[in-house]
């Protein structure tokens, strides 16, 4: 399979999205699939990060600071131009490829944009965390607590399958490995080690505000504390100095590889409410929670009630709240339930399961692509079946030098015939569809099954992906059918589509009718 993953990190953004991207990426290449990214180049970007994981980048241009962008806000502004731009730019990028899948993580990001992608992709897969916007896509994953189905039922078509909830966090295979033996060193519960982890970026630099805190903790004489940051936080020098004024053995860490090592070595976290949640319950770390953005609140609360996590619903309070956090953490019984609670909520295996969830996509998949001149014999071959004839208009067999103008005079004026072979995952061709621009600017179809293929229910699938690749380029144009009264299986295909349909004035054939702009259903 070919994959591109559209996903942002910055400042403002953090990491998190990267690296569950990553994640998944990582598993999907081991299964054979060739991975490409698309990311705009905001400062706090992870674009040599993901080059060093040996994957393709694609850099979309950081948006100079013009007045349009000053005036974005919330997610918008994360994405640093909008959705329209962003899409003409990753089409610039994709304009001559054809994706089995377009991976999506951005809050910015939604059906409009996914919209205009969709000829350029067999399948569509959203990852999210907010359900607050519509979709369109195949596949959706919100890997967080308490996230249902439902959540998302109004927002995504009807054939889009959901995968909700942390059983399906992307994280990757380490922390399922390094489990067993986290599980294992909680069976005599400590605090001796501490782990202090804000996000990659820690863009309010909550780090030191926990540190300057923790010294007035009475924490014990052979504690040690971890930071772990990325090379790209702001404030990473200035944590720097404010642990070696701590009065317990304190160390800084920048981008660590061994974060599940260093987590299962851990008897209490302090992190932010983002992706690494799920990571510390894999572990059944035992974590004060502190929300530094909005959107990690739902998450927050679904831990606390879960008695996963104590949480501190703002950086301004970790001031007043850290403390008797901490203070209630140094009781070894309240270590040893919130570390049952925690190991109840993830397994770690979250990545496999998206993976065979995207897979399973693959199997009756379609794949729709234009016809070239190399495709002259098997469209020729196709044409002149007998039960093609019987069901065409015009039922003579087909000259092959009448055949090589036709389809010539087709391919040398795609303005006005688009013509497509559809073939399935294994690259078999099961069928054609062709499209002509009449004079009222409406496309009309003519498709057929391959002989080989008939029999097998492919007709529907036919097309609606046929239809779908064209209303990816032509949204708001209509498709013509014209069937006629004795082909009943078309007739019943059509129709199943949603395709409305009236007689023709002469009463020749049925005319089928569909508006572009989604997949019929």
């Amino acid at each position: 399979m070919r994959i591109a993953v559209r996903v942002d990190a910055s400042v403002q953004i953090g990491t998190g999205h990267v690296m569950r991207c990553l994640s998944l990426a990582d598993v999907l290449r081991e299964s054979g699939a060739t991975i490409e990214f698309i990311t705009r180049d905001h400062p706090g970007n992870m674009n040599q990060y993901i080059q060093s994981k040996g994957f393709k980048m694609h850099s979309l241009p950081n948006p100079s600071e013009s007045d349009e962008q000053q005036n974005l806000s919330g997610y918008k502004e994360w994405l640093g131009t909008d959705q329209v731009t962003d899409a003409e730019e990753s089409i610039q990028i994709l304009a001559d490829t054809q994706l089995d899948w377009l991976i999506i993580d951005h809050y910015a990001l939604d059906k409009n944009w996914e919209d205009k992608l969709q000829s350029y992709t067999r399948k569509v897969m959203v990852i999210d965390d907010l359900a607050d916007r519509p979709h369109n896509c195949d596949l959706l994953l919100d890997q967080n607590l308490d996230r249902h189905v439902t959540d998302y039922a109004l927002l995504v078509p009807k054939h889009c399958t959901i995968l909700a909830g942390p059983q399906y966090a992307l994280l990757r295979p380490e922390f399922a490995s390094w489990r067993e033996y986290s599980l294992k060193r909680r069976d005599t519960p400590m605090l001796k080690q501490i782990l202090i982890t804000m996000g990659g970026v820690d863009q309010p630099n909550a780090t030191e505000q926990v540190l300057t805190t923790l010294k007035r903790c009475p924490l014990p004489e052979d504690c040690a504390i971890t930071v772990v940051m990325g090379s790209r936080a702001p404030w990473l020098d200035r944590v720097r100095q404010v642990a070696q004024s701590m009065p317990w053995k304190t160390k800084v860490e920048v981008n660590i590889s061994n974060m599940a090592q260093v987590m299962a070595d851990s008897d209490l976290a302090i992190g932010a409410a983002g992706g690494t949640a799920w990571e510390r319950c894999t572990l059944a770390l035992p974590t004060i929670v502190v929300v530094t953005a909005d959107n990690q609140r739902p998450s927050a609360i679904a831990l606390a009630s879960k008695a996963a996590a104590r949480v501190i619903m703002s950086i301004d309070s970790i001031d007043d709240e850290l403390g008797d956090a901490i203070k209630s953490m140094m009781e070894m019984s309240v270590l040893t339930a919130m570390q049952q609670d925690c190991k109840d909520i993830v397994d770690g295996n979250g990545t496999e399961r998206a993976l065979s969830a995207l897979l399973s996509h693959c199997g009756n998949d379609l794949y729709t692509r234009l016809v070239t001149a190399d495709d002259e014999h098997l469209l020729f071959d196709w044409a002149n079946d007998p039960l093609t004839r019987a069901q065409a208009f015009n039922s003579d067999v087909i000259p092959l030098e009448t055949h090589q103008t036709w389809l010539e005079t087709r391919l040398t004026n795609p303005d006005h015939y688009l013509l497509y072979v559809i073939e399935n995952h294994a690259g078999a061709a099961v069928g054609q569809a062709r499209f002509e621009l009449n004079e009222n600017q409406d496309w009309v179809i003519d498709y057929s099954v391959a002989p080989d293929f008939r029999g097998q229910g492919l007709g529907k699938k036919l097309l609606s992906a046929a239809v779908a690749k064209l209303g990816g380029q032509y949204p708001g144009y209509a498709v013509i059918g014209h069937v006629k009264h004795v082909n009943l299986r078309s007739q019943a295909i059509f129709e199943s589509l949603g395709f409305s349909h009236d007689k023709d004035e002469n009463n020749e054939f049925i005319i089928y009718r569909h508006k572009l702009g989604g997949v019929p259903q």
